[in-house]
């Protein structure tokens, strides 16, 4: 009988007394945080429970994750993906860039914009160096179904979670318990300078780590588990480096935490301290230093924590709290920061009166906007709304300045050298309006450009389903190029100067479509007239006159191009692809000067009708992590007929500029109307902005064009062929390239070339390019 009281008391004791909870502690230390991956794959291998979880920083992106119902695999190869290196570094992949939004290249360096009451030299200054555009959108994905399984209250997580970040105006630390989890992650991770800070309920937020690196005080007084286990990759600042900014930074905002922790506390501490705040690329190894650390300590932790979970358990959890995440579909739009006007324009590229949308499509038109470059910031949130069983979509938009002025240019061991000025427009409404005007100044190349341009959000079909946007542009260009304006090159002497200009004036329409992210179809016209002044012996005086010819044209055209080039200019990584057709009508007027060999002959004119072809492929294979090849074709095909002499022929010639500094000389080997050409442009990336180019290219013309007595005349079909190739050490800075190149150019006198430059080599196009 007193056994079985005593079997009933112990029962009674077992049943009523709370099982042991285990609060986890995840501090901030950037990607060194990739090491609590690890701890959490160790304790949930050996059915450690956890019951709770507050982190700071990079803390907070795991603890969010693993109490959203990530296992660690998943967070492990999440962190490992292309997908996320991207926003962490705030690259913006090209595959998301729209290609028709970014317009023409120009040599620009410093782009200014002009707002009243505002400073040009403040809107230089970016409020970030790490664009978050991309990590906005992306943490928005990640979160919003667990938020919304949670009602937004992070005590109904899969795991209970806090997250803790720095209010700015009051400079104390705030812990966020509910509301968007995305939000929430995005201000405890926010480092000053790096990212720009954001807004939660009127509240300015930044990095959680600032004021507590280590938010073991948030467990003891939200939770006050039974034990707690830490894992700890922060290091409070060393004494600050005068060459070392980053260093510098961390003094300047952050506050050392107190590390000093009761013996209660089973701390976990990864062998991270050589390892960088950014050394994303690393995250396998990180993780198996967290896991490592915490199988070291296992015996001592399985001593203090009687508790067990299995990973049977633990999966039960998160299909039970999976079942309750609704999925990404939106529904409503809700949009401030902007007028009317530009709220129906962007609600139109996002909805266009479809009664729900995707993720997938949202994501698709948020990188559209955004390449739009008349939106500032984009900052999206999902809030689900149980009535209608969708997501509402929330953007906080601020449009971009409607002013700018561009200032760049190009300098080099030639006297070919430019300046560059532009100065832009942008208005957004129902419409998206873009006005353009740039100036080139030099000796070389002058040139004066004014383009506007027109987006239409969408158009649809009688049913009102969405079919494609629109885009059309309209410009005007004056341009006048001096082919031997210096005889001079760094180190040699053309042995036989000439002259030649081209003075060029002419309009262009286009209406066209984008075909998916990094292609356009466009169709337009062009009308100009063009006038080349030449010699065409080199025995001159200065009595001399020069001859003249005029070639007054319209065409039209019809043009597909494709791109995921990361540059403007030596370009290391991506693809291009372009397809062109175009008819042109033209009279040719020639004038011949003192020097021609016309005796008599005042003036000739013929006219010129005829079809161009011409296909260009460029693109970058990844051979290993350094190292990548491209390979290169062009090919042209035209019907045109010879113009009056050998001289205005290869002036009506198509130009093959293989790489920039091409452009600097006039080569008759590499001017023809029909040719192919294939290359090879192995690159060596020594780091993320410095890299060796090796580019040969061989050129070869269909029949070249040769002369007679000044007369063109063909040679024998594929009877010449030449040779191109370049060498060039290139250092990508903020403003431009900096760049040594070795040339080889295959023509009779100094072919070899050595040229130094700084900047953009980017010339206005010519009307029938």
């Amino acid at each position: 009988m007193l056994k079985f009281q005593l079997l009933v008391v112990l029962l009674f004791f077992a049943i009523g007394m709370p099982a042991q909870k285990i609060g986890l502690v995840l501090s901030g230390g950037g990607a060194k945080g990739a090491a609590h991956v690890g701890v959490l794959k160790a304790l949930e291998e050996n059915n450690i429970p956890v019951d709770y979880i507050t982190g700071t920083s990079f803390g907070a992106i795991v603890g969010a994750l693993y109490a959203s119902g990530y296992t660690p695999d998943q967070m492990e190869q999440l962190l490992k993906s292309e997908r996320f290196l991207s926003w962490a570094y705030g690259e913006v992949q090209e595959s998301y860039k729209f290609y028709y939004k970014k317009g023409d290249p120009d040599p620009s360096w410093f782009r200014f914009r002009l707002q009243k009451d505002l400073d040009p030299l403040q809107t230089l200054i970016p409020s970030s160096i790490i664009e978050n555009q991309q990590m906005d959108l992306r943490l928005m994905q990640i979160y919003a179904g667990a938020a919304a399984a949670a009602n937004y209250n992070f005590d109904s997580l899969m795991v209970p979670f806090r997250c803790v970040a720095t209010d700015v105006y009051n400079s104390k630390s705030t812990v966020l318990n509910r509301g968007s989890l995305s939000s929430s992650v995005r201000a405890s991770i926010t480092f000053p300078l790096v990212f720009k800070p954001i807004q939660i309920d009127g509240t300015l937020y930044m990095d959680g780590g600032m004021m507590n690196n280590f938010p073991s005080d948030v467990m003891v007084n939200d939770f006050n588990p039974d034990v707690i286990i830490g894992s700890k990759v922060a290091f409070n600042s060393s004494i600050p480096d005068p060459d070392d900014l980053v260093s510098q930074i961390e003094n300047i905002f952050t506050v050392n935490s107190d590390f000093t922790l009761p013996d209660s506390v089973l701390l976990i501490e990864p062998a991270v301290k050589s390892f960088g705040v950014y050394d994303f690329k690393l995250v396998d190894t990180l993780v198996q230093l967290g896991y490592q650390a915490t199988m070291a300590k296992m015996s001592y932790i399985k001593n203090k924590i009687e508790r067990r979970q299995s990973e049977n358990e633990v999966e039960k959890l998160r299909k039970t709290f999976k079942k309750r995440v609704p999925p990404l579909i939106f529904n409503e739009v809700h949009i401030t920061g902007v007028n009317d006007r530009q709220q129906q324009y962007i609600e139109r590229m996002i909805k266009a009166n479809q009664d729900t949308f995707s993720y997938e499509l949202f994501s698709r038109e948020y990188f559209r906007l955004l390449s739009d470059n008349k939106i500032r910031a984009l900052y999206p949130k999902a809030k689900y709304n149980s009535t209608t069983g969708y997501y509402d979509l929330y953007l906080d938009v601020k449009a971009e300045y409607k002013l700018g002025i561009q200032l760049g240019g190009q300098i080099n061991t030639t006297s070919k050298n430019f300046a560059y000025l532009g100065a832009s427009y942008k208005k957004l409404g129902r419409r998206a309006y873009d006005l353009r005007g740039s100036l080139h100044y030099g000796k070389m190349y002058s040139s004066l450009r004014l383009k506007g341009s027109i987006d239409f959000p969408y158009f649809r079909n009688e049913k009102g389903k969405r079919l494609f946007p629109l885009f059309t542009d309209a410009s005007i260009t004056y341009a006048r190029r001096d082919y031997f304006n210096s005889t001079k090159e760094w180190f040699f002497e053309d042995a036989t100067p000439s002259y030649i200009t081209r003075r060029e004036t002419y309009f262009q329409f286009n209406i066209g479509v984008p075909l998916a992210t990094n292609g356009y179809l466009a169709t337009g016209v062009t009308s100009g007239a063009s006038a080349d002044n030449y010699y065409q012996t080199n025995l001159i005086s200065r009595e001399d006159d020069p001859d003249l010819t005029r070639f007054d044209y319209v065409s039209g055209h019809a043009k597909f191009e494709y791109s995921t080039l990361n540059s403007r200019q030596f370009s290391n990584r991506g693809s291009f692809f372009k397809l062109l057709f175009r008819r042109v009508y033209g009279k040719e007027m020639y004038f011949p000067g003192t020097t021609a060999d016309f005796t008599g002959l005042v003036k000739e004119e013929q006219f010129h009708q005829y079809n161009d072809i011409e296909i260009s492929v460029k693109h970058y294979h990844r051979i290993f992590d350094k190292f990548y090849i491209g390979g290169a074709f062009q090919a042209n095909y035209t019907e045109k007929s010879f113009f009056s002499n050998y001289i205005s022929t290869q002036l009506a010639s198509d130009e093959y500029k293989p790489f920039p500094h091409t452009i600097l000389f006039y080569l008759p080997n590499f001017r023809n109307y029909s040719y192919a050409s294939i290359g090879a442009m192995p690159v060596i990336n020594f780091t993320d902005n410095f890299m060796l180019r090796l580019e040969a290219y061989l050129y070869q013309p269909y029949r070249k064009i040769d002369y007679e007595l000044y007369k063109p005349v063909y040679d024998k079909p594929f009877r010449h062929r030449y040779y191109i190739a370049n060498a060039s050490l290139v250092y990508q800075t903020f403003m431009g390239p900096v760049y040594l190149s070795l040339s080889y150019l295959d023509r009779e006198n100094t072919p070899w070339f050595l040229h130094f430059g700084f900047g953009f080599l980017l010339l206005n196009p010519r009307g029938l390019d």
